[in-house]
């Protein structure tokens, strides 16, 4: 079983995405493993190494990595695939960040339905062992049915001790139904309080930080203090490394970016940073300062199977679990996107979308995209795209207004290629 690497998009929050169908070939399966060590290249697809100056990616082609799905909700004997880090908390990013800063990750995702548990990013334990009491946390799906044959999952933070926490700032038993086949810009925010107790702060939806879209958590100073540093500590991206002794929890989708601060970022500044993560195809993307100052790992898309070293400068790379189980390499949504931008017929879809009576205004602060209704939906571009008009936007990837006279932006004419091809 191989985790593929797909296309990433330009695409913001609520655009379908790519059905993991590998385009271009393959890249031999090369990859760093046994510490944290940056890789070479990948036959095939080079990985460009060193650091983008300033924490801005080069506008080259990128990847998002496709991990494989649960094979059965109980499975326990399917390849490992999934990128790690040793002993993170030696080397600059312990749990509760370097003197107890914070820390915040940042990354983007878009999640097939599969049965079982899921994961997308785990501090914890790494020696295949499980201890509830120890520090580990991740936000990612969790089964309604609480159990490894649920096919419905919600949101839910992890953290000691054993705890599943569902609950979003909009109240007790608030945790809604995940769509899937959407991608997701989302953070996970770790605080260490004044008492030693934890705050731990799950954005699902950015940029919304509406009460729903956010799950928010603080420890007691007990057992679910979170003080006690694992045995082998590691990051895991794509499964839990305890897999062998419960079962697989992949992350069931693509991976598009990764980002890690070693101190707590406000919301403001978290808010910031997703839309920053969300430009255009064609357009660099960047750290914004407050996301710079205390980068620990910057990857905004992959340029190769093995490209897992951080283009900030701080010489972090993650390595694969197991090397003979990585990925295949195929074009990307962002180079999809990109290339089906060149073949467009502006004046016939411009039409098409004088006749589309469903112009729906969204107010700033909910979704704020020219969206795709439906992947599922057939006819005419004007039956398959709505409008959304974002009133007050103030950021180049929101501004993207569309009126009965006009054109649509850039971004969103692509998405029209995508869904006509």
């Amino acid at each position: 079983m191989l985790a593929t690497v797909m296309a990433v998009g330009a695409a913001c929050i609520g655009d379908a995405g790519p059905d993991g169908n590998t385009a271009g070939g393959s890249a031999a399966g090369g990859s760093a493993a046994g510490g944290n060590t940056a890789g070479g290249s990948a036959a095939g697809g080079s990985a460009a190494g060193g650091s983008a100056a300033g924490g801005t990616a080069d506008g080259g082609t990128r990847f998002a990595l496709n991990f494989p799905s649960n094979v059965t909700g109980a499975d326990q004997s399917a390849p490992f695939v999934a990128l790690q880090f040793n002993a993170p908390h030696l080397n600059g990013l312990p749990f509760s960040g370097p003197a107890n800063a914070g820390v915040t990750y940042l990354w983007r995702v878009n999640l097939r339905a599969q049965t079982g548990y899921y994961v997308t990013l785990w501090w914890s334990q790494g020696n295949g062992g499980f201890t509830p009491s120890d520090q580990y946390v991740g936000g990612h799906l969790y089964p309604k049915a609480g159990n490894n044959s649920g096919t419905v999952q919600r949101w839910e933070i992890a953290a000691p001790s054993g705890g599943d926490y569902f609950d979003t700032r909009a109240g007790p038993g608030t945790s809604r139904d995940v769509v899937y086949g959407l991608w997701r810009t989302q953070a996970l925010r770790v605080v260490r309080n004044p008492n030693g107790s934890k705050t731990y702060t799950f954005y699902t939806e950015l940029p919304s930080v509406a009460p729903i879209d956010v799950l928010e958590w603080t420890s007691s100073t007990g057992s679910d203090i979170a003080e006690t540093v694992p045995q082998t500590p590691k990051l895991t991206v794509g499964d839990s490394p305890w897999y062998a002794n419960y079962q697989h929890e992949r992350l069931s989708g693509l991976l598009g970016e990764l980002i890690i601060v070693a101190a707590a970022r406000t919301e403001t500044e978290i808010v910031a940073q997703s839309l920053k993560s969300c430009r255009p195809a064609g357009l660099p993307k960047q750290l914004t300062p407050a996301f710079a100052a205390n980068v620990w790992f910057f990857k905004p898309g992959w340029r190769s199977l093995t490209d897992l070293t951080c283009e900030a400068g701080t010489g972090h790379a993650f390595f694969w679990a197991d090397p003979p189980n990585t990925a295949n390499a195929a074009l990307s949504e962002r180079t999809r996107r990109a290339r089906s931008g060149r073949h467009l017929q502006p004046h016939r879809i411009a039409r098409e979308e004088l006749a589309c009576a469903a112009q729906t205004p969204r107010a700033f602060g909910s979704h704020r995209y020219l969206c795709c209704c439906s992947w599922n939906r057939t006819g005419s571009p004007s039956a398959m795209i709505h409008s959304a008009n974002c009133t007050g936007c103030s950021d180049e990837n929101t501004v993207e207004n569309s009126n009965p006279n006009g054109l649509r932006s850039r971004r969103c004419w692509r998405i029209i290629a995508t869904l006509q091809s």
